[in-house]
């Protein structure tokens, strides 16, 4: 069953877009569980409706509740019968890839009379006759990208790398590869060797090294010039987990709050002074 907001029936209808009667609304909440075990992907659904018609609908089963999913990247299209307007569904791992769409329908499950109690005065004084299938109510599609690039930790778009034409202390990037490489001098290489193995130099090289490094990556990125990279799609993924706009704003501090305020580790290293 393919529904689109714009379409218009016959009959009172409920929806998030307009609707048919007066007082009543219908709502739906998802979250998304992904795994980077080849678990399932689970989609915890609650739906709320308030109207007493559709319900009682629901109740004696001439209507029923379903799910819809639909992912236009890997041509998945299921609907969903639901037993209950809260609960869970899991789809398999590699299903779901890309942006996916999903929204609750509630429709007919056999002929007959449709009742209109609830519905807008113009409606009360005729006599709806409708099929098995025909749609009652539906919500606006909760969309979210599906992929395990968001979960992919920020640290593995980097790799550091020796680079002996630079002068001792200097560090440049290389954003070709399907990681970001940092290019580093020979000794800072050995510098940042010792540093990544305690705590408090991984503090340091985040401020000192990383966190430059990013600014110059969301430069990069905003070229537009690397997004078939590896590097480019976990980059964009974890900022739409962290809610942050790569393509506007401050590269300082969008660099901050990618790395959730890396001074605030310095802070910490001085206090153990």
């Amino acid at each position: 069953m393919k529904i689109q907001d714009s379409f218009r029936f016959p009959y009172p209808v409920l929806n998030e877009t307009y609707s048919d009667y007066t007082d009543d609304a219908i709502d739906l909440d998802v979250v998304v569980g992904e795994s980077t075990s080849g678990k399932p992907t689970e989609l915890q659904f609650k739906i709320s409706l308030t109207s007493e018609t559709i319900l009682n609908s629901i109740a004696d089963e001439s209507a029923a509740t379903f799910l819809s999913v639909v992912c236009q990247d890997t041509f998945f299209n299921q609907f969903y019968a639901l037993d209950k307007l809260e609960g869970a569904i899991s789809i398999n791992q590699g299903e779901l890839f890309g942006l996916v769409s999903v929204r609750a329908v509630i429709a007919r499950t056999r002929a007959g009379t449709l009742d209109t109690v609830g519905a807008s005065p113009e409606y009360l004084s005729t006599k709806f006759e409708v099929r098995a299938g025909s749609v009652l109510a539906w919500t606006l599609p909760r969309e979210f990208d599906a992929g395990l690039d968001k979960l992919a930790p920020m640290a593995s778009i980097f790799q550091i790398a020796e680079d002996k034409s630079l002068p001792d202390g200097a560090f440049g990037v290389d954003p070709d590869g399907e990681q970001i490489t940092i290019l580093v001098s020979p000794q800072m290489h050995k510098t940042a060797s010792l540093l990544r193995n305690t705590a408090d130099g991984k503090a340091v090289m985040l401020n000192s090294v990383y966190l430059p490094v990013l600014i110059e990556v969301i430069l990069h990125f905003r070229t537009q010039e690397f997004e078939s990279t590896r590097w480019s799609h976990i980059f964009k993924a974890r900022a739409e987990l962290a809610g942050v706009n790569l393509m506007s704003g401050s590269p300082l501090m969008i660099a901050q709050k990618l790395l959730k305020n890396p001074g605030t580790r310095l802070r910490k290293v001085t206090e153990r002074l």
